[in-house]
């Protein structure tokens, strides 16, 4: 029995040794806290067992009582790292740490300060007694604890993570009972049948303790055949989902028990939450950034999982499977988005077709099966879901003016693949007549035959009706409008035909006036020359006057001949006119632009603003300055300014009315009242517009020519006439 008993030792002394081996290597491999104590642990176990090897089992020796204590010290620690181990998960009560810490510090003071150990079957003094009752306190009630919480931590773990942990709670039992066993029932070294069971406890402990810390690979598959079902079954409901919160109810119950997870939640890129399980999404948004969390990184985001103490240790493996089946859940998330957008694709686009009352429809040339759009029902006053009424009954309803060429543009379209687009009226189930818009083409088959033709419906019944309306508006307008260039034309001729007529008397008379004033003046009386005198000016004026209806008349009625007119020098040709008369005055010109206009049109323009200016201004030394500035489209603006009496606000409009004239004296040599008329119809013509501006002393003209007419910005710079 003696060697069977040994070979049971061997082989355990063996087995620990090489279970600190795995234990190191995990070690190296993760570097965290719960994986450390396991080193520490295991690593003094191993070396008590190989220092004992080579220890003679009995002596006296100052050295061997000594390392024989050293041996004992470290062998106690094995209960305390191993709780420490348990406690890298989750914090010990207060009470139970300070028992652990003390206890175990006790013992290996005592193991230090007791006499030397009695030789085996040597008699047992009492305070060696005691000293291995403290012992087996000190060892139940750490291993106890261990094994407690494992257990407990193990329900709702993983399959695997939850066999690791109790079979290591198991371990850690079974240790316990051998030393129980060991020490209520002392062998001293004989091989009994008792010594055999507890070293029998002792391999089967540290057998346990390789299937919590390192099981084989066939038994992790096995184990872990459960969630990787539960999540062959989630792929399943991934790949049938459309929506986005499909992949949510699918994927999260499975992603939190396959890793143990107490919660989890689905987070896009933009770190909104797209669903969570087990807790709220406010919570979840809130807690997303816990770098304690278990991630899954997607192309589109990221799984988030809060995970127990445990999880990170022992369900390693189940977040690695989870991360395999990440490529599933990208592909669901994207095909989900793609049918989202789809779906809001085709919803805008049928709320489009509802906006512009447009409907689509397909015909099935080979079955006569016809599709149409929602918005086709509702268009023709039918209810989406209704009958499809076939081509006949539609045609039917098509108005008889309009059916043959809507059937002669469909058979075309068939024959020859040209798409039809025509107007035609259709009669409501009410008999009210909607004028429809309609459009469509032939698809082929493979065999080019013509086999579907698609093409759209489009209710222009109020656009046919406001078209209408304006085609009236627009000839009764446009009847207007030639009635009125008629009557322009009339009356221009007419003005010209009169202007013309009465020209010739006037010249008579004047000419008549002077034969009398050179025959018989010297025997008229003074009152008699007076009176002739104010015949002939009255007849003056209306030689003017009567000049400046022809000319008014001719304006936008004669074809004139445009040229390069440098305004500068116009400007100055006509200032030097203007100003001969008026000797206090002067006229400022600064740079003006080069325009293509009629020279002689040019000159009436100038001629009569600045001849205005001098004449009304109301003061002899009056200033005028000629300005110009080129506009952001290209056109040009010129000023023409005074500081005279100026022009009340009230008449700035009226002012380039005909006979219209603020000095109300009579005066022939103030002016016909035309002048301004002339301008505004010459500006009319070239296409651009002159007006007088508001300004608080004297008077602004604005001249505004269009881009067209604009040949250069600026001429040489002008000069201050006096």
């Amino acid at each position: 029995m003696q060697p069977f008993a040994d070979a049971i030792q061997y082989l355990n002394d063996a087995l620990f040794i090489a279970l600190a081996v795995v234990a190191l290597r995990q070690w190296r491999a993760r570097r965290d806290e719960a994986s450390s104590w396991v080193a520490a642990t295991f690593g003094i176990l191993a070396a008590v067992v190989m220092f004992a090897l080579f220890l003679p089992e009995t002596g006296d020796a100052l050295w061997l009582v000594w390392t024989r204590k050293v041996l004992i010290a470290f062998l106690l620690l094995f209960p305390y790292t191993l709780y420490r181990f348990a406690g890298s998960f989750q914090r010990p009560g207060r009470a139970m740490a300070l028992f652990a810490t003390a206890a175990t510090g006790a013992i290996i003071v005592a193991s230090f300060v007791l006499p030397a150990f009695p030789e085996p079957g040597g008699p047992r003094p009492l305070w060696l007694a005691v000293y291995v009752y403290l012992i087996l306190v000190q060892w139940s009630v750490l291993s106890t604890y261990v094994s407690v919480q494992l257990w407990r931590a193990g329900a709702g773990q993983p399959t695997l993570a939850r066999r690791r942990m109790r079979i290591l709670a198991a371990a850690a039992a079974a240790l316990d009972v051998a030393l129980l066993l060991q020490a209520i029932f002392p062998t001293n070294g004989e091989a009994t049948p008792l010594l055999i069971v507890v070293r029998l406890l002792s391999t089967m402990s540290v057998v346990l303790f390789f299937g919590a810390f390192a099981p084989p690979a066939l038994i992790r598959v096995a184990w872990r055949r459960p969630e990787e079902q539960a999540l062959q079954q989630a792929q399943l409901g991934l790949m049938a989902a459309t929506r986005v919160e499909d992949v949510v109810s699918t994927l999260l119950p499975h992603g939190v028990r396959v890793v143990g997870a107490t919660s989890g939640a689905l987070i896009d890129t933009h770190g909104h939450v797209i669903g969570s399980h087990g807790v709220s999404a406010d919570w979840a948004a809130a807690h997303a950034p816990d770098p304690h969390a278990m991630r899954l990184p997607l192309r589109q985001g990221q799984l988030v999982l809060w995970t127990g103490p445990h999880s990170p240790y022992f369900g390693r493996e189940e977040l690695d499977l989870l991360t395999r089946f990440g490529v599933v859940i990208d592909l669901a998330w994207e095909r989900c988005d793609l049918l989202e957008h789809q779906r809001q694709t085709t919803a805008r686009l049928e709320q489009a077709q509802q906006i512009a009352h447009l409907g689509a429809w397909e015909w099935d040339m080979l079955t006569g099966e016809v599709v149409w759009s929602d918005e086709m029902f509702r268009m023709l006053e039918m209810t989406p879901g209704d009958e499809i009424p076939s081509l006949d009954d539609y045609l039917e309803r098509v108005h008889p003016e309009d059916r043959t060429r809507l059937l002669a543009s469909m058979d075309a379209s068939r024959q020859f693949g040209r798409p039809f687009d025509m107007d035609y009226r259709f009669r409501l189930a009410d008999g009210s007549i909607r004028t429809i818009h309609g459009q469509g083409h032939v698809i082929a088959g493979a065999d080019k035959a013509p086999r579907h033709m698609i093409g759209t419906a489009h209710d222009i019944t109020e656009r046919k009706m406001t078209e209408e309306v304006l085609s009236a508006a627009y000839e009764g307008e446009r009847s207007a409008r030639l009635a009125f260039e008629r009557a322009n034309a009339e009356l221009e001729s007419f003005v010209y035909s009169v202007s013309h007529d009465l020209k010739s008397p006037i010249i008579s008379v004047l000419g008549y006036l002077d034969y009398l004033k050179l025959d018989f003046g010297k025997d008229f009386p003074p009152e008699a020359m007076h009176y002739i005198e104010r015949i002939a000016s009255s007849a003056n004026y209306m030689e003017a006057l009567i000049q400046d209806l022809l000319e008014l008349s001719r304006v936008g009625r004669v074809q004139t001949e445009r040229s390069d007119v440098d305004l500068n020098a116009l400007a100055h040709e006509a200032t030097e006119e203007a100003t001969a008369g008026h000797p206090d005055a002067s006229v400022t010109i600064e740079p003006l632009p080069v325009l293509s206009i009629n020279p002689l049109r040019a000159r009436q323009l100038f001629t009569n603003l600045i001849g205005n200016a001098l004449v009304h201004s109301g003061k002899p030394d009056v200033h005028v300055r000629i300005s110009a500035e080129i506009s952001r489209d290209g056109g040009a603006t010129v000023l023409v300014e005074d500081d005279g009496r100026g022009i009340p606000e009230a008449y700035l409009d009226r002012v380039f009315g005909v006979f219209e004239r603020l000095d109300s004296s009579g005066d022939s040599a103030m002016g016909t009242g035309i002048g301004l008329a002339i301008c505004r119809k010459v500006m009319d013509a070239l296409g651009g517009s002159i007006s007088a501006d508001p300004v608080e002393s004297g008077t602004r003209i604005r001249m505004r020519f269009p881009a067209e007419a604009v040949r250069a910005a600026t001429s040489p710079a002008g000069a201050t006439q006096p």
